[in-house]
């Protein structure tokens, strides 16, 4: 992934943003972030889906576990890239992006109408 090795990106960042956001500093601040709010380990949000494509280079930093006791929904769909689900729909749509769609318009209908039938 990092063909041309980390420092050039974080150099890139230097140049870019200044001098405070060197590698180090970078990694402090993800640090930092994970101490205060966790990691995907530590997610504790509800009803939410996160669909992940198999091609998606972002794949990596996404939530890839489900948690059935949150009502937490976390795949693959195989074959895309990142954002693929959120596009209109095409009679060439790869099954496995048709099979998502449906998934998660399946969560969606059921959590609107858990909130409306506690209304």
């Amino acid at each position: 992934m990092y063909e041309k090795g980390l420092s050039f990106y974080s150099d890139q960042c230097v140049d870019l943003f200044g001098p405070e956001y060197t590698l180090t500093s970078t990694y402090q601040n993800v640090a930092a972030v994970l101490q205060k709010y966790g990691g995907a380990d530590a997610y504790r949000g509800t009803k939410v889906a996160f669909p992940n494509g198999s091609i998606d280079p972002w794949k990596s930093l996404g939530l890839l576990q489900s948690n059935s006791a949150n009502n937490v929904d976390a795949f693959i769909i195989e074959g895309t890239a990142h954002c693929a689900d959120m596009y209109p729909a095409s009679p060439n749509d790869l099954s496995s992006l048709t099979n998502a769609r449906t998934r998660l318009k399946s969560h969606l209908n059921d959590w609107i109408t858990e909130v409306l039938s506690s209304e």
